[in-house]
């Protein structure tokens, strides 16, 4: 549903070719492929890829990353007074690694 924003009014949504939208009625279950009483066909598969099963290993080996609350309270204040130099080559190189152990 669009609201035309100067009245508040409704404008139905139109087509690309023009035209308007027509409402839908709700499928009927006999449309769907299976009826609610049968059970299913078929059952979906799912693959996690190594990457995937990297990241998750990674996440139970630290779960809880350790926090330096005074270094984060010395980085707001370098931030907050502009002092703050973000150091690229570190900050790259360290990306690089995290992605070199994630996609290993």
């Amino acid at each position: 549903m669009a609201i035309n924003s100067i009245s508040g009014g409704y404008t139905p949504p139109v087509r690309p070719s023009g035209g308007q939208v027509d409402r839908v009625a709700p499928a009927r279950p006999d449309q769907v492929g299976a009826s609610p009483d049968q059970p299913v066909a078929g059952v979906d598969k799912v693959d996690l890829t190594s990457n995937l099963l990297n990241l998750r290993q990674m996440e139970i080996q630290n779960p809880e990353p350790p926090i330096d609350q005074d270094r984060v309270a010395a980085l707001r204040e370098a931030i907050t007074s502009g002092q703050y130099q973000p150091d690229s080559a570190r900050i790259a190189s360290k990306m690089l690694d995290f992605e070199n152990r994630l996609f290993a």
